[in-house]
């Protein structure tokens, strides 16, 4: 599993949801979660990233819907 990338992923109603696992040769991981939610008016993204179980990153975004 070293130095690979995991990935899997889930569907709940409107929200797909992919977790990614890395592990490095020192025993230490990084995780990250994306949830990708479509909504009326377009789609919602939350990220967070962890790093050895320590929240790195995040970010939220909203993707909007134009024309059709």
């Amino acid at each position: 599993m070293l130095d690979e990338r995991y990935a899997w992923a889930r569907l709940q109603g409107q929200t797909l949801t992919v977790h990614t696992l890395a592990i490095a040769e020192d025993g230490g991981y990084e995780m990250q979660i994306y949830n990708r939610t479509l909504s009326a008016l377009g789609m919602n993204l939350d990220f967070v990233a962890f790093q050895n179980g320590e929240e790195r990153r995040t970010a939220k975004g909203r993707l909007v819907k134009v024309g059709n």
